[in-house]
């Protein structure tokens, strides 16, 4: 059975491993994702616990018995052409080996109830072009596409 639960310090590493399975992952979607590395894992979960920490966020984690299989980190964004913040999921990673058992949707929803219990009215998350699988997820999470951003090479 998977729980759901708030980050604890002890967890970094196993932050760190799904981060750098993610990273691996979306290279298909992104051929300018930086090559996996402990160090670039190690920054990327520190700039992510600095932001939960100084803009009222959240890190949860799903663990399976004491296996950290999942998590999802998020926090305020702000919106200024709409004049009121959002709740930006920013981070959601499921281990390979857990994929398509609901483990990302009990942490999508999850982390709405704390948007909710925070006072947040919208929730935000991201997904690259071409990862479809994550896409349609989201969608029957009840996200609608809202922005897209274009990137040119120079």
């Amino acid at each position: 059975m998977i729980a759901i639960r708030p980050y604890d310090n002890a967890d970094f590493n196993a932050l760190k491993r799904l981060f750098l399975e993610m990273q691996v992952h979306e290279q298909q979607f992104d051929s300018d994702r930086a090559e996996p590395t402990d160090a670039l894992a190690a920054r990327y979960i520190a700039q992510l616990l600095r932001d939960v920490e100084e803009r009222q966020g959240i890190i949860l984690v799903a663990v399976d018995g004491t296996r950290v299989c999942g998590f999802a980190g998020g926090f305020m964004e702000e919106d200024l052409a709409n004049q009121h913040p959002f709740f930006l999921i920013a981070e959601l990673s499921v281990a390979a080996a857990y994929r398509s058992q609901g483990i990302g949707s009990t942490l999508v929803r999850a982390m709405e109830d704390f948007a909710r219990m925070h006072g947040f009215k919208r929730a935000g998350i991201g997904v690259l072009v071409g990862n479809d699988r994550v896409h349609d997820l989201y969608k029957r999470l009840g996200y609608r596409d809202y922005a897209v951003e274009l990137m040119k090479e120079l």
